[in-house]
């Protein structure tokens, strides 16, 4: 009984097999390990086609400016006001070091110096594990 099963089962497989072919379709079985010209296993390329979230990407955007805001409330009242005119967040059209240096009157290295430590400053928080 179960080689007669057995048999019916093979010739089934043969048919389908066959059918399959004759209609162009090419089979692949899951034991396969297909290989690119060079030799290299498909399964260990890593895939470089990423699919863009832009509604993610732009939600997780908006969660950091959110983080930033609350941060910049620590620093003090001179550093908020050269951050916020720098990197404008609510816009987010940032200016460059000389058109902040310009608007406050400072040279750009002392701008850069007081953007550095404040940075600093910012960034110590923003990977702390919370989200806001």
């Amino acid at each position: 009984m179960k080689n007669a099963m057995s048999d019916l089962c093979r010739k089934g497989d043969s048919s389908f097999e066959r059918q399959l072919t004759d209609h162009g379709i090419v089979q692949v079985f899951l034991n396969d390990n297909s290989v690119d010209e060079d030799g290299i296993p498909e399964i260990e390329k890593v895939d470089t086609n990423r699919i863009q979230d832009t509604v993610g990407d732009e939600a997780v955007l908006r969660v950091m400016i959110q983080k930033m805001r609350n941060r910049l409330v620590m620093l003090p009242a001179r550093e908020q006001r050269l951050l916020m005119h720098r990197y404008d967040l609510a816009s987010l059209e940032f200016k460059t070091i000389a058109e902040t240096a310009a608007f406050f009157h400072l040279t750009e290295k002392y701008m850069r110096l007081i953007e550095e430590r404040s940075l600093v400053k910012l960034r110590a928080g923003m990977n702390d594990g919370k989200i806001l």
